[in-house]
């Protein structure tokens, strides 16, 4: 209902549960009465209209205390109301346009509000996914530079066998040397031997050959 005059500004509980707000209501088309009570206040005469918006009662349109025009009683005729019904027809739309722009921007607001959940939900997704990643990468760097040292301790290990090894058959070589040469030496000094007994014992048998002559 139209609050423009009436102070204080009205409960609208009150207003819903005012009588002659309540028959506008009802009745769906314009009303007027001479004394009655509105909002609680004695009015001399009262006139209202419903404001419909497709088939629903979105606001009422009251006017109060009509001036008395001369010797006529101060009360809302016909014609007050037709004027009312005409006022009506140009303000329910504005008002029902309003209403449906309130409960577009709600609904806006609302899809609003759930697009920026949906947005910080994926973005920490994405942030916990790129997290991941990079833990991930950082693990198959660390295990390729372990897999490095294994084949650098690898590639040392077989080069100081191989150098191990090498030592070992230079070590063998040397020592079939030696041992060739300390053979050789033996059997050269076994043959001195040989030659110096079969010396003496020539010198042996000639000297008892001689003395088996003398006798």
């Amino acid at each position: 209902m139209a609050s423009l005059g009436v102070e204080p500004e009205p409960d609208p509980l009150a207003v819903s549960s005012d009588p002659f707000v309540l028959d506008l209501a009802r009745a769906k088309t314009a009303l007027s009465r001479g004394e009655e009570t509105v909002l609680g206040r004695a009015v001399e005469s009262v006139a209202g209209v419903p404001l419909l918006g497709g088939g629903r009662v979105l606001g009422v349109l009251v006017v109060l205390d009509r001036e008395a025009r001369g010797p006529d009683a101060p009360s809302f005729d016909e014609e007050d109301r037709r004027f009312l019904v005409s006022l009506a027809g140009l303000v329910a739309p504005t008002l029902d346009a309003a209403r449906r722009f309130r409960a577009l921007a709600a609904d806006l607001d609302q899809e609003r509000r759930a697009h920026a959940a949906d947005v910080q939900r994926l973005t920490e997704d994405a942030a916990r996914a790129a997290a991941d990643a990079a833990e991930q990468r950082a693990r198959a760097d660390a295990a390729q530079v372990q897999a490095s040292d294994a084949r650098a301790a690898h590639t040392e290990m077989i080069a100081e066998l191989a150098a191990a090894r090498q030592r070992v058959e230079d070590e063998r070589a040397h020592t079939q040397t030696r041992l060739a040469d300390q053979r050789a030496g033996y059997e050269d000094r076994l043959t001195e031997l040989r030659a110096e007994i079969d010396k003496i014992r020539g010198q042996n048998t000639r000297r008892a050959a001689r003395g088996a002559a003398a006798d």
